[in-house]
């Protein structure tokens, strides 16, 4: 019996030390997952900030190529270039208004 009680015992605080364990391993992988979840915020803002950032960029290009048009100091080819890149911009726009009046 008390060989029986023994093994019980120690198979009990095996299942203890055990569950201890798995607690703190959930406790390190919740702590763990919620860091990660910071990161991936801050990685979100930083690609919505570059995304702001590139755009504001195209929009300067744009402006420096309208001004380098104004002024005549582009060639034929290059002031074809852009108005056609903006008549396919309104066009694009056009299209998305239609669209979205449709529905």
């Amino acid at each position: 019996m008390d060989m029986e009680r023994r093994d019980i015992n120690s198979v009990i605080e095996g299942i203890e030390v055990s569950v201890k364990k798995l607690v703190a391993d959930k406790h390190n992988l919740q702590h763990n997952l919620k860091k990660k979840d910071e990161e991936i915020e801050s990685l979100k803002t930083q690609i919505k900030d570059l995304t702001l950032e590139i755009d504001r960029l195209k929009r300067d290009k744009q402006i420096n190529n309208l001004t380098n048009i104004i002024t005549n100091n582009s060639n034929d080819f290059d002031t074809k270039v852009l108005i056609n890149d903006l008549l396919k911009k309104i066009n694009r726009s056009i299209s998305i208004i239609s669209k979205d009046d449709g529905q």
